[in-house]
């Protein structure tokens, strides 16, 4: 197990020198466990995640052996997490020779996430940490997340690597986003940027349906593309992990193959009176909301020396009930904070955000104004 520790660690681009702290660290901890039990006990031979994720808390800032987990500069308790994550990940990589996998929709889009995490958080740090070695974490990381349910889990002082496993995937790809123009867009292209928004949709959304294990909209076509989106994302970041996720689509669609290769698609019939339409531009299929943040975010590319008010104008401000269709983002926040994209926020004169209410309703109207501004949009076929 600690060579297949050692290999995993190397694979998620660790330093040789951390590689070799960790591997003795572990072996360091079952030291001190067993004198703790009086019984000799070798994490290298625990593969029960449940067990080893009660040593992550005994060892962690709040459990009864934090301090051994603060020694090495917190390097025992790095480890440790390091580990746990290492068993996470095995326990969930499919068995890619072996028979088709039997997990369902929701469960293939979580493990594609768990494998993208610690290689996307550690490359985004890296970034930030070359921008500057001594105050990464506190300039670009803490001084610039806004949601305040983010900033509360992070730690305020601690290990580099303590700081890299704090991070969730909402958190990596709003780093992304916060620090795009100082930072980010030197190292991935616009395309990476658009497929970070769709990925922090994404996320959201099979997130919200994760424990009541129902998805009312969602086909096989859906899921394919969303891991597609995925391995495009992250093939500029790590080949291996993107080849992975490119396997887990390969295996999840075989599953659900007929004889003649072609996919069943299984999406549920949906009432008439809701409108699920999709649209393409620039060559990415989004949702109408999804459609309206990407076309804003296009036009304010195109023009950075807009302002509040300018988009206001030009897309007419009201056009959905109640809502601006861009507002301050305090004022958003303020009075409708459930009815914007506060996560998506446009740098501009002042600090901007887009409204997240379009149905079939309002929709046409936005598609015209669009249209009139020179963008090119098609509705996808059903």
């Amino acid at each position: 197990m600690r060579e297949e520790f050692e290999q995993w660690l190397k694979q998620e681009k660790y330093a040789i020198s951390t590689i070799t702290q960790y591997c003795s660290a572990i072996s360091y901890i079952s030291v001190h466990y067993s004198e703790q039990n009086n019984k000799h006990i070798d994490l290298y031979e625990i593969n029960n995640i449940d067990s080893i994720n009660k040593l992550v808390e005994k060892y962690g800032t709040s459990g009864e052996y934090k301090e051994i987990g603060n020694m090495r500069n917190g390097g025992i308790r790095a480890a440790i997490n390091a580990y746990a994550r290492f068993l996470e990940q095995k326990e969930s990589e499919p068995e890619l020779t072996s028979t088709p996998l039997t997990e369902d929709k929701l469960e293939v889009l979580d493990r594609a996430f768990k494998l993208i995490l610690p290689v996307l958080s550690r490359y985004i740090c890296n970034i930030l940490i070359e921008k500057d070695k001594n105050n990464w974490w506190r300039k670009y990381v803490l001084g610039k997340l806004k949601d305040v349910n983010t900033l509360r889990k992070l730690p305020k002082e601690s290990s580099d690597d303590d700081y890299i496993e704090s991070l969730d995937i909402p958190a990596c790809l709003n780093i992304i986003e916060c620090n795009w123009l100082d930072v980010f867009r030197d190292k991935m292209d616009d395309r990476q940027r658009t497929w970070a928004h769709v990925l922090h949709d994404i996320r959201n959304y099979y997130q919200a349906h994760f424990n009541t294990k129902t998805i009312k909209n969602s086909s096989i076509d859906d899921i394919s593309l969303e891991l597609a989106i995925m391995l495009r994302f992250m093939r500029p970041i790590d080949t291996y992990v993107a080849d992975r996720i490119s396997e887990m689509k390969k295996v999840f669609e075989n599953k659900y193959r007929d004889d003649n290769g072609i996919i069943i698609n299984y999406r549920p019939k949906l009432p008439k009176s809701k409108d699920y339409a999709l649209y393409i531009f620039n060559d990415e299929i989004l949702n109408k909301r999804q459609l309206v943040l990407a076309v804003i975010r296009n036009y304010v590319k195109d023009k950075p020396n807009v302002t509040l008010n300018d988009l206001q104008h030009i897309f007419v401000k009201k056009i959905n009930g109640p809502y601006n269709i861009v507002d301050s983002y305090d004022n958003a926040n303020k009075k409708y904070p459930t009815r914007y994209f506060l996560d998506e926020i446009i740098n501009l004169d002042q600090r901007i955000v887009v409204c997240n209410q379009w149905g079939k309703d309002n929709i046409p109207q936005f598609l015209q104004k669009a249209n009139e501004l020179g963008y090119n949009i098609t509705k996808k076929e059903d």
